[in-house]
């Protein structure tokens, strides 16, 4: 995701195929950005890192257990 069209794109994608899940590939702001906004459009959303857990320089590993349960 890099530009505004690349959003635009991607939720046509959704809308035009029918798509039930998603996964997005990094657990950084911007991924985890699409990954609720995947979800308010209804769609199961996995999320995968390389990482041991989402935002480490931000999110404490109790925060980040957190937003992995959610």
């Amino acid at each position: 995701m890099r530009t505004p069209d690349d959003a635009i794109a991607l939720r046509d994608y959704i809308e035009n195929n029918h798509c039930r899940s998603a996964v997005v590939a990094g657990g950084g702001f911007i991924g985890l950005e699409i990954a609720e906004n995947l979800l308010s459009k209804g769609l199961k959303v996995t999320v995968v890192d390389m990482a041991d857990q989402v935002m480490p320089n931000l999110f404490d590993t109790e925060m980040a257990a957190y937003i992995r349960r959610s």
